[in-house]
């Protein structure tokens, strides 16, 4: 039995569902979707994001830190227009009280060039702090 069948398993042999780490890697893989996690403020600061995050964008994790602070304000600054989109539907989002948004924007990537998807958020409320949920799906591959 491999380490990963062991894991699955309960020590009283019944089946269990995988380790959400394992399904979660396996279903990022599969889909190969960027997802993100925001803070509600003015920068919409990145608090965490998945690999595809970065490869979206075209930029490596340590980098894009350095650059941009995790600052979407600052990774949109060359689309000021795309930025005033992308807040003006959050905010009417929460204004409105829902659960979240959809939005067709462009990812621009390290080379400049752009690629067209959907960004679905979702809000929550963690430790007196808002924050957003991103998926972002490529629309053309």
């Amino acid at each position: 039995m491999t380490d990963l069948e062991k894991e699955m398993v309960k020590s009283d042999g019944n089946r269990r569902s995988c380790p959400s780490d394992y399904e979660y890697d396996t279903l990022m893989q599969l889909l190969g979707v960027s997802v993100s996690k925001h803070l509600l403020d003015e920068h919409f600061t990145v608090i965490w994001a998945n690999d595809f995050y970065y490869q979206t964008i075209g930029w490596e994790k340590e980098e894009y830190e350095e650059v941009f602070q995790n600052r979407p304000d600052l990774y949109y600054a060359q689309d000021p227009e795309e930025w005033e989109k992308l807040m003006e539907t959050v905010i009417a989002a929460l204004n409105n009280q829902e659960n979240g948004y959809k939005l067709a924007a462009p990812m621009r990537k390290k080379e400049r060039r752009s690629r067209m998807g959907s960004i679905f958020y979702g809000f929550c409320r963690r430790v007196c702090k808002w924050v957003s949920s991103c998926l972002y799906c490529h629309d053309q591959y």
